[in-house]
């Protein structure tokens, strides 16, 4: 059924939402697990797994091994467009997979966090205050402070600004 719900989101997404499908963002761990035990119940589904390992899982893994995109809807009065995700009962999956799909995705988080840590740089930065009026805008200041850049943010006491931003000026030191 065509149409909008408030602004926020379409009569079809509404239906989806009942259905049991959602956005990546609205699942929880404990919803993963109750709609795989659903689903394998429902549809009596034989699984090479424990269930009680589920429990074990991160919410990472959970998302990536049993949530598929299912359908698509638009949301909001910009008319954006939201994948829904439903679960979907692998039964090749063993409890071993599992476990090792844990560890890989545990790893994968680590390794970011350690390439995070390593990219940060002492760096003086300079941009420009401006004032005026919108029509017509001038610079009525420039500051130039001193921090260090981690990833693509200059971060300073009293805030962040982004590396990539226009009129910003990085030197390392």
């Amino acid at each position: 059924m065509a149409g909008y719900n408030n602004f926020s989101m379409s009569n079809n997404a509404c239906e989806a939402y009942e259905s049991g499908k959602k956005p990546l963002s609205q699942w929880t761990k404990t919803d993963i697990i109750n709609a795989i035990k659903n689903e394998i119940k429902e549809y009596e589904i034989d699984v090479n797994f424990d269930i009680n390992i589920l429990n074990k899982l991160s919410i990472k893994t959970l998302k990536s091994e049993f949530l598929t995109v299912s359908e698509w809807h638009h949301s909001s009065k910009y008319y954006n467009c939201v994948d829904f995700y439903s679960v979907t009962v692998d039964t090749t999956y063993t409890s071993e997979y599992l476990i090792n799909s844990n560890e890989y995705i545990k790893n994968e988080i680590k390794l970011d966090k350690i390439k995070k840590q390593n990219n940060v740089k002492k760096a003086i930065a300079t941009w420009n205050i401006w004032g005026g009026t919108r029509k017509y805008p001038k610079v009525i200041d420039t500051k130039t402070v001193e921090g260090t850049v981690i990833g693509e943010w200059f971060v300073f006491n009293g805030g962040k600004k982004n590396v990539n931003g226009n009129y910003i000026n990085i030197k390392y030191i």
